[in-house]
C-alpha cells in the first residue's frame, strides 16, 4: 500500500510540475502590443552567455557577449575588468551587424591572488551605438580563487584522519594530487571495521554493484561517524527508518541552495563548459514496499541528500555535484570539497582529535 501511494504521488507530482512550465513557458506577455514587441526586438541590448562568476587567478578567461538590436548597423562594444575602482584590464571592438545578433568573445587577463585568498572584481561590458542613449551594459561581479584549495593546511587534513572507499581510482588520484591523505578502502565490508575520523564514498562507485554499501553507510552514519557521498554512478539508498529498527535521522533534500549555504560565492551552475554541474541526482522510489533514495544521471531530482542523527552526532552528505569530474574546470569544484570537508568535521572537532 505504502508502494502504490508513492508511486501514485511521484506520479501526480510529475505532471503537475509538467503542465506548471508548460504554461509559463508558452504563455505570451500579457498586454504587449505588436508594435511594442517590434520596438524590444530592436532595442541595444547586450548580455554575457556564461553563467559562471568563479575564475582562477593569474588566468585567461573567455566569456561571450550576446549584442541584440543591431538593426543593420555597427556599434562599439568595450569592456573592463576592475576592483576596488582601478581598471586591471580593458578592451574595445567594433560589432558589425550580423541578422540583428551578434556573440562577441571577450578573453579576460584576471590577476594573480595569494593562495587562501578571494578577490571579488567587477567586469563591465557596455555596447554603444549612434548616441550615448543608445546604449546597453551589463555588470558582472567575478571571484577570483587560487588554485589550492588546501595550501597550508596540511595539518588540518591529517586530522580529519580521511578512510577513502574507492572502487574506480580516479578520486584516489585527485586526492593524491591534491595532498589530501587518507586510508584506501575497496571492499564494503571493511567499513563496519572504521571507527574514527570522516569516511568518504568515492565518486563514480557504483552502489547497484554493491548493494551493501547504503546499509554500511548508515549504520557508520548512525554511530557518530561523518560520512560524504560524491556523486553515485547509480544504485540507491536505503531510506532511513524505513525499516522501524534503525535509528531515524533528520533528512534534506536540498537543490543548489546547498551549496550557496555553504559558501556564497561559488557557482551553482555551469561548472564547465560540458553543461550542467550536477552529475547525480536523487529520487525518491518504491523498491519492494520500501522506499529508496535512488540515483541516477539527469536534471529531475535532488542533487544533494543531508541525514543528521541527533543523538549520536553523525551526520551523512549525498553530494550529486561532479567535484572530481569537475575538478580542472574552474575553481568551484575543489572549493566545493573543502567546504564540504569543513562542514562535516568542524575545526573544533578537527582540534580535539589531535
Amino acid at each position: 500500500m505504502r508502494g502504490t501511494w508513492l508511486r501514485v504521488m511521484v506520479a501526480v507530482g510529475c505532471v503537475v510540475g509538467w503542465v506548471v512550465g508548460l504554461t509559463i513557458a508558452d504563455r505570451p506577455a500579457l498586454g504587449q502590443s505588436v508594435g511594442e514587441a517590434r520596438r524590444s526586438a530592436d532595442t541595444l541590448t547586450v548580455r554575457l552567455i556564461e553563467p559562471g562568476s568563479n575564475v582562477f587567478g593569474d588566468s585567461k578567461v573567455t566569456f561571450h557577449a550576446e549584442v541584440r538590436g543591431l538593426k543593420g548597423r555597427s556599434v562599439r562594444l568595450g569592456w573592463t575588468l576592475a576592483a576596488n575602482h582601478r581598471t586591471i584590464d580593458r578592451a574595445e571592438t567594433v560589432v558589425r551587424p550580423d541578422d540583428g545578433t551578434a556573440s562577441v568573445p571577450l578573453t579576460v587577463r584576471v590577476p594573480p591572488v595569494r593562495e587562501g585568498v578571494v578577490f571579488p572584481v567587477e567586469l563591465t561590458v557596455t555596447v554603444t551605438g549612434s548616441s550615448p542613449a543608445d546604449a546597453a551594459t551589463q555588470r558582472r561581479r567575478l571571484w577570483v580563487f587560487g588554485r589550492e584549495p588546501f595550501a597550508d593546511r596540511q595539518e588540518w587534513l591529517k586530522r580529519l584522519d580521511i578512510t577513502l572507499f574507492d572502487t574506480e581510482g580516479r578520486t584516489a588520484d585527485q586526492f593524491d594530487a591534491a595532498e589530501i591523505p587518507y586510508r584506501f578502502l575497496k571492499n564494503t565490508d571493511a567499513l563496519a571495521e572504521v571507527d574514527a575520523g570522516l569516511v568518504v564514498v568515492a565518486e563514480g562507485v557504483s552502489w547497484a554493484d554493491r548493494p551493501g554499501l547504503g546499509p554500511a553507510v548508515l549504520k557508520l552514519a548512525a554511530s557518530g561517524r561523518p560520512v560524504l557521498c560524491l556523486a553515485p554512478a547509480d544504485g540507491a539508498l536505503p531510506w532511513p527508518g524505513s525499516d522501524q529498527k534503525s535509528a531515524r535521522p533528520e533528512v534534506s533534500l536540498r537543490s543548489a541552495q546547498a551549496i550557496l549555504a555553504l559558501d556564497k560565492r561559488l557557482d551553482t551552475t555551469a561548472w564547465s563548459a560540458e553543461g550542467e554541474a550536477a552529475h547525480t541526482v536523487i529520487r525518491l522510489m518504491a523498491k519492494n514496499d520500501d522506499v529508496v533514495a535512488a540515483f541516477a544521471e539527469g536534471q529531475d531530482g535532488w542533487p544533494w541528500l543531508e541525514l543528521h542523527y541527533r543523538g549520536s552526532g553523525g551526520r551523512l552528505v549525498v553530494c550529486g555535484y561532479g567535484v572530481i569530474r569537475h575538478w580542472e574546470a574552474g575553481p568551484t569544484s575543489r572549493f566545493l570539497l573543502a567546504r564540504l570537508l569543513e562542514e562535516l568535521v568542524p575545526l573544533k572537532t578537527a582540534q580535539s582529535n589531535r
